[in-house]
């Protein structure tokens, strides 16, 4: 028995390194279904803390699993939408804190999130530079968003247009980047979020104009009376709408 022993520890000695590689082999394949189920187990934990904590998520009329996946990771969503006045009948019933989400833009491939500064506080997100948007035209950008774009507080941000092949379409939006939020691991890390305002203005609801009474082409003004002024089509919303301009914005 003791030779077979010294004869099997010069054996190792002398191919240490097959030896090795060998009991490496055999250690993957004990640890590696450990392993496996650790990480399938901490995705689940990841996957299943972001729906529990949004118990209620309410859309148009559709699949469920799709609004679902709107709701929490911003996928591509249902093309009809609900009106605001139904999510101001929610909040008056005070059943719970209903946040809005609106998902249909996207910048540089990144989803826009139109909501309210409550949606920060129900996802517990931190700002790690800046503050949280104010008003129209501000936007506070994931961390994700801020490292592959090179982005910070007071760079511009660009909306996508949504049909590059209709240049009479809506007209993408030029946005401040505000606030950058801190890494949470969750698809928080990879939106854009902005007021809802902001969102209705990318849809075309909203715009603002130069100052007609100002303007003197006739190309651009087709009547002109003591009540009222009728402009073109040649007078274009703003890209941008900045603090000097934000009085001239309005909605239909």
């Amino acid at each position: 028995m003791q030779g077979a022993f010294f004869l099997a520890a010069r054996y190792i000695l002398h191919h240490r390194w097959k030896t090795m590689l060998l009991v490496g082999c055999l250690a993957m394949t004990a640890f590696l279904p450990l392993l496996l189920w650790m990480v399938l187990t901490e995705f689940d934990r990841r996957i299943a803390a972001r729906a529990v904590a949004t118990p209620l998520v309410i859309g148009p009329r559709g699949s469920q699993v799709d609004l679902a996946l709107h709701a929490l990771y911003f996928s591509q969503g249902p093309n009809e939408t609900i009106r605001f006045g139904e999510v101001s009948s929610l909040r008056e019933t005070d059943l719970a804190n209903f946040v809005p989400l609106h998902c249909r833009f996207s910048a540089r491939g990144f989803p826009i999130v139109g909501t309210s500064v409550d949606y920060f506080d129900f996802r517990k997100l931190v700002l790690a530079d800046g503050r949280k948007f104010v008003t129209f035209g501000e936007c506070v950008i994931g961390s994700e968003v801020a490292k592959r774009l090179q982005l910070k507080v007071a760079d511009k941000l660009m909306s996508d247009r949504e049909n590059l092949v209709d240049i009479a379409g809506l007209y993408p939006l030029r946005m401040q980047v505000t606030g950058v939020l801190q890494e949470t691991g969750t698809a928080d890390d990879r939106a854009v979020f902005v007021d809802l305002t902001s969102s209705w203005i990318m849809m075309g609801l909203g715009h603002g104009h130069d100052d007609l009474k100002k303007e003197s082409d006739p190309g651009k003004i087709m009547a002109r009376d003591e009540n009222k002024i009728v402009a073109s089509a040649a007078v274009l919303p703003y890209l941008e709408i900045t603090p000097e301009l934000a009085d001239s914005v309005h909605f239909h």
